[in-house]
């Protein structure tokens, strides 16, 4: 069995003190191979893997694979053999579909064996890709799913039946940051005085944050609520009213972000709710 050549690398000041992997290349003994991992948000992306062969016989060659991840914020997996020689350079790009930053996430690996037990011997490539912007190895640095800068996501959430509070859950393999929350409440015609709250709970939990209104709305009233950090409490006669919550609202998947209306009538009607996220994907 041939040992393999690894050479390791100095942090580089160019790469904010991460790693960046050494440019030379790893000899492979044809038992070494390639393993692409992404997780992905959207619908329809597919990621190229490019890069040059130097076989022993001393032939060059170019290869070029697709992976096709997920769309469900899931791990995908794929293997590549390689033969045996050195392995010279790679890079992955996103070649089907026009992720945003943040929304499409690999790594490349170089792993023992192809099928059944695999052993990992080290990771080439990590972080996020789009179809303009890609990883190279050697040259990028290794980064972090929650590291890198995350997706601005706009929600359109669930429209709740009357008489229902609304309930938005943080999804399964996401990280979000609540920037803006926008909710419309439009009370029916019995007499009764309500009070909107904004609650957060980790799950289906106790709350761990109230963000409550300093407004009473009556029967027969169509307000418009706005929960975002660094505002103050202001309405005007329009019913607008805009309220402050906690800054670097950070939620784990499966946090809810709901209303806790106090006095709610049976034909009370929230509209569905407007969000403005950051958000990164959780890799497994």
């Amino acid at each position: 069995m041939a040992a393999e050549r690894v050479v390791l690398a100095s942090p580089l000041a160019s790469a904010g003190g991460r790693v960046i992997v050494s440019p030379f290349q790893f000899y492979v003994s044809g038992e070494d191979n390639l393993r692409v991992r992404s997780v992905n948000s959207l619908f329809g992306a597919r990621v190229s893997l490019q890069g040059r062969f130097l076989e022993a016989g001393g032939r060059l060659i170019a290869f070029s694979e697709v992976h096709v991840p997920n769309n469900d914020r899931s791990g995908a997996q794929s293997d590549y053999p390689l033969g045996n020689g050195y392995l010279l350079n790679l890079s992955v790009v996103v070649s089907n579909g026009a992720p945003l930053l943040g929304q499409t996430f690999v790594m490349v690996q170089l792993i023992r064996g192809l099928s059944g037990a695999t052993i990992v011997l080290g990771c080439l490539l990590q972080g996020y890709i789009t179809s303009t912007q890609q990883l190279a190895w050697p040259g990028s640095p290794i980064v972090s799913s929650t590291e890198a800068e995350p997706w601005v996501r706009q929600i359109n959430g669930t429209n709740p039946a009357a008489g229902v509070e609304i309930d938005e859950r943080v999804p399964a393999g996401a990280r979000w940051e609540l920037l803006n929350c926008y909710v419309e409440f439009v009370t029916d015609g019995n007499a009764a005085d309500r009070r909107v709250r904004l609650a957060i709970a980790p799950d289906a939990a106790a709350d761990t944050a109230i963000v409550s209104t300093n407004v009473i709305q009556i029967a027969n009233q169509d307000f418009g609520y706005t929960f975002s950090p660094n505002l103050p409490f202001a309405n005007d006669t329009l019913g607008n009213i805009q309220c402050p919550m906690s800054e670097r609202m950070i939620l784990q998947a499966a946090a809810r972000i709901r209303t806790s209306t106090a006095g709610l009538q049976v034909g009370d009607n929230w509209d569905a709710p407007r969000l403005q996220v950051r958000e990164w994907l959780e890799v497994p």
